[in-house]
């Protein structure tokens, strides 16, 4: 198996009669030639193989490649497909073409011509008339079919957009196991790309997802909160129909949060930043923003003032910036909250950091966590894995000991 990276996406799938992990699936969305010269990944989406890719504040892009990256140049991508078919890229390497034994896609199968043998995934054109198309129903992709598409001859043109397949297979993530009948339950980060019943079911990328408002749990967000482009985490179950019955949603990128004031001099306006408790916070075009407080609309940085409550939600990007997904002004409170990955723990101490602000528990702080003491609940925190929230009510400094600590996710468990 490949040695998986930070960055690269995996599905996990697991054995219903033993309950333990029975196969961790890493494939790459592309690996091909890049269709024209990249200056910044992060500037603006690039074409790999026909396929579009976006790079923000959370991809990760391997130490192996030095920019300007060169048309032709063999790049491996891994990320999450869009609902336009396009790649949020969370990892991106330089692969030696001398090492490369074939170029691959794996999408969404479009604009089938079963005559002609050819389909698009993204915009590059596939001619699979001369494929091994063995393990597709009556040899043809049907529409909207995830498949992975290879070209062992590695006869891909950079900014050509065609490919001349050697291999054409459905693409699951349920495939290749000893016992596919037992191999029932999957975890697997994804994007949602079709609302069908709002609340209730939602597509990904070749599967449907079904949530009970019984059995369905969801962190960092609720199940109004989804919508196309919604970035999850999903543990499900595969029914007997093939859609999955989701047990837990995770907004991937609602896990950082805080409620506090905007700090003296803590409003720039040239670059889109906030200043609160001592946090940078970045504001762009995606971020949804409103005014509980005083109504204004529209309602953008260039309304925000010192002092101004907020309620900010988003993540946390590679080199440590808090970008915001929402951000809400309201009435002021007296009371401060932030949660995070927890970093720089030390039990001893019973410390850690959260966003950079260091904690420091007291003899009256509470443990919601169902941890009656601080040695028990720092016991139970795993560097860089574990969520936690803290508060202060009432506050007046993050030096002074919170009032609350919780472990809201344990992404080692």
């Amino acid at each position: 198996m490949t040695e998986l990276k930070v960055g690269m996406k995996a599905s996990v799938t697991s054995d219903s009669s033993t309950q333990k992990a029975s196969d961790v699936k890493y494939e790459e969305d592309v690996k091909g030639p890049a269709d024209a010269d990249i200056a910044d990944f992060k500037a603006a989406p690039f074409s790999v193989m026909g396929q579009l890719v976006t790079a923000d504040d959370t991809t990760i892009i391997d130490d192996s490649i030095s920019m300007p990256v060169i048309a032709g140049a063999i790049l491996e991508i891994s990320g999450i497909r869009q609902a336009d078919d396009s790649i949020l890229a969370s990892y991106i390497e330089d692969k030696d073409l001398l090492k490369v034994k074939k170029f691959k896609v794996i999408g969404n199968a479009r604009s089938i011509n079963t005559t002609d043998k050819k389909f698009m995934i993204g915009n590059l054109q596939v001619d699979y008339s001369s494929a091994d198309v063995g393990d597709l129903l009556s040899g043809n992709p049907v529409d909207g079919q995830l498949v992975e598409v290879k070209d062992e001859n590695l006869g891909y043109v950079a900014g050509t957009e065609m490919l001349m397949a050697t291999k054409v297979e459905p693409f699951d993530i349920f495939a290749g196991n000893d016992d596919p009948a037992n191999v029932q339950k999957v975890e697997i980060e994804t994007a949602v790309i079709e609302i069908v019943i709002a609340g209730e079911q939602f597509k990904i990328p070749n599967f449907t997802v079904n949530i009970d408002p019984q059995t369905t749990s969801f962190r960092y967000g609720t199940a109004d909160e989804l919508g196309v482009g919604s970035v999850v985490q999903i543990k499900a179950v595969k029914n007997a129909d093939g859609e999955l019955d989701a047990s837990r949603i995770t907004f991937k990128r609602n896990s950082t949060r805080m409620q506090a004031a905007v700090d003296n001099n803590g409003v720039n306006v040239a670059d889109n930043e906030l200043t609160v408790l001592g946090v940078t916070v970045k504001i762009n075009d995606n971020t949804d923003t409103e005014d509980d407080r005083d109504k204004v609309f529209p309602f953008d940085i260039s309304n925000m003032n010192d002092g101004d409550y907020l309620q900010i939600r988003g993540f946390t990007s590679v080199d440590g910036t808090f970008v915001a997904n929402r951000l809400e002004r309201d009435d002021f409170r007296d009371r401060v909250e932030i949660r995070s990955i927890a970093t720089n723990i030390d039990a001893l101490a019973q410390s850690l950091e959260v966003l950079g602000i260091a904690v420091t528990a007291g003899p009256g702080t509470q443990f919601n966590d169902g941890a009656s003491t601080a040695a028990e609940f720092f016991a139970s925190l795993t560097e860089g894995l574990s969520v936690v929230k803290v508060k202060w009510d009432p506050f007046t400094d993050t030096a002074n000991a919170p009032k609350e600590m919780e472990i809201e996710d344990n992404f080692s468990n």
